[in-house]
């Protein structure tokens, strides 16, 4: 039951990022890809700076961006798998 809890809240986190990048796609406004970005603080803030010192010339930008969010979602998903771990690990020794 205690690693399922880790399982669990990384599914809900990759449900919410996932759901939130839908209106990258299908939205016409310029900020129809705020939640993503919010949901992958700190990281997007990090690869779109060193995306911007490497620019890629024939790349668009909505795929740099969303290749962006995949990566901090990934890395944010990891952060969350640890830190449940190590939560559920120290309740179950007390």
């Amino acid at each position: 039951m205690t690693q399922n809890a880790a399982k669990v809240s990384v599914i809900v986190y990759l449900v919410l990022v996932t759901l939130s990048a839908v209106p990258i796609f299908t939205g016409e406004g310029a900020l129809s890809g705020i939640f993503s970005v919010v949901l992958t603080l700190p990281w997007i803030v990090l690869i779109s700076r060193i995306i911007d010192l490497i620019k890629p010339a024939p790349a668009s930008s909505v795929l740099i961006g969303v290749v962006a969010v995949m990566i901090g979602a990934a890395i944010n998903s990891a952060l969350i798998y640890l830190i449940m771990n190590w939560i559920t690990a120290k309740s179950r020794k007390n």
